[in-house]
């Protein structure tokens, strides 16, 4: 055996004990717990405020489209009641119908295409007839809902750049 080795292990058992012998027992304390409130970021807040305000407008469009296909419906009907019955009138009823189903299902690019299909060929005529304009001012009210639905939707888009 070495003659160091033997130094060596008492010089540790004698650290050892020093160390045992210092100490007096009691561990040091914990860190203090944090107990703070926490919200929710600003940055956070503000997207949910963001996103608030689509969906109220999202909702508008939706009710306002339904208004003026519902309303296009019924004038429609009216046309076709009073005996004017010709295949223009029963395709823009059944356009009506199919803008009403848009705009409950908030679809604007359909909305797009029907309110161009409905109003150049025959809303854009009867806004300047005196019994019918109704049909040719909700079909412009049709367009601004649409307009609107296609906002605030495209406010959902997110641009990934890489």
């Amino acid at each position: 055996m070495h003659p160091t080795l033997g130094i060596l292990a008492r010089f540790q058992a004698v650290f050892y004990a020093s160390t045992f012998f210092q100490s007096d027992g009691v561990p040091p304390p914990a860190p203090a717990r944090v107990t703070q409130t926490v919200g929710t970021p600003l940055a956070k807040q503000k997207n949910e405020g963001v996103r608030n305000r689509e969906k109220i407008m999202k909702t508008f469009a939706r009710w306002l489209g339904l208004f003026a296909s519902i309303g296009c419906v019924f004038l429609y009907a009216r046309l076709l009641n009073l005996g004017i019955t010709t295949f223009s009138i029963v395709v823009m009823l059944v356009l009506s119908i199919t803008a009403a189903i848009a705009s409950y299902k908030s679809k604007p690019i359909l909305m797009a295409f029907l309110f161009l299909a409905s109003f150049l060929p025959v809303g854009l005529y009867l806004l300047g007839t005196p019994r019918f304009y109704l049909i040719g001012i909700l079909n412009l009210i049709y367009l601004l809902a649409t307009i609107l639905l296609l906002a605030s939707s495209l406010g959902n888009i997110k641009i990934v750049k890489k």
